[in-house]
């Protein structure tokens, strides 16, 4: 039987192939693509030479979550996180000056949770927005009255409120709670 791991990008440790974080540098490996470990360099399986060597990065991978963001995820330079969805693993991509918010006809977010979750008509439309600044991502509750519309479901990070329109830093592991939906923050480094 073929063994798979993850190779870590940052520290090219062979992880177990159902590990989301690396085992030795703690980097999100959640989307690295399984790789047979007879098919990678034996730098990566002999941890005693790991510093002495350097093993090639496995193929990137190309996603696309079933929500509205239907196109295949390419590398780009542009910094990029995650939002796993604690119910069943499902990620969004968040990008810089991203909205995020129900899936809505008469939405305007740019990154939208899909009406088939259950919780999700107790999001608002624009909900909360990301910013990358300074190698940190920020998060801001968005005014619901800037939108017309009362503000009655909060943002919550680590079951803290966040005050609208003021950012608060994200760390990796962070939980978002939007309403009753529970999502994990996973940084891409």
């Amino acid at each position: 039987m073929t063994e798979f791991v993850k190779v870590c990008p940052k520290c090219k440790h062979g992880n177990p192939e159902y590990l989301n974080v690396c085992e030795k540098c703690q980097q999100f490996i959640g989307m690295e693509v399984p790789v047979a470990k007879n098919t990678i360099p034996e730098v990566v399986k002999n941890k005693a030479s790991e510093e002495q060597q350097k093993a090639p990065a496995p193929p990137q991978q190309s996603i696309a979550d079933d929500t509205t963001n239907s196109s295949p995820l390419e590398k780009t330079s542009q910094p990029f996180m995650y939002l796993e969805l604690a119910d069943n693993g499902q990620l969004l991509t968040i990008k810089s000056g991203d909205v995020l918010g129900q899936d809505h006809p008469t939405g305007i977010a740019e990154v939208k949770i899909p009406k088939h979750i259950q919780g999700v008509e107790f999001v608002h439309r624009q909900h909360c927005q990301f910013y990358f600044e300074e190698d940190k991502w920020y998060l801001q509750a968005l005014d619901q009255t800037r939108f017309q519309h009362e503000f009655t479901n909060p943002t919550l990070l680590n079951r803290t409120a966040l005050k609208t329109e003021a950012r608060q830093q994200l760390s990796h592991g962070d939980v978002l709670h939007l309403s009753s939906l529970k999502f994990n923050v996973r940084l891409v480094s």
